[in-house]
């Protein structure tokens, strides 16, 4: 899987269920999990800009620099 290849997961058990089908569980890795806070950071700052962004076309909508 891709995310395997990245190291942000690694297999953490195989369980054969009734069927004979195999459940593979998955945990994340330290790398993972680091990537997973960048990520977030990033989101969280974009999030802020489009936010900021939207209190503006708020603020020119009521007329107040017009």
């Amino acid at each position: 899987y891709r995310l395997q290849g990245f190291q942000y997961i690694q297999e953490e058990e195989k369980v054969l269920s009734a069927g004979n089908r195999v459940r593979i569980y998955f945990g994340i890795t330290d790398v993972g999990r680091r990537d997973l806070e960048r990520l977030i950071e990033e989101y969280r700052a974009y999030t802020g800009a489009v936010d900021q962004i939207l209190k503006m076309e708020d603020f020119f909508s009521r007329g107040v620099c017009s």
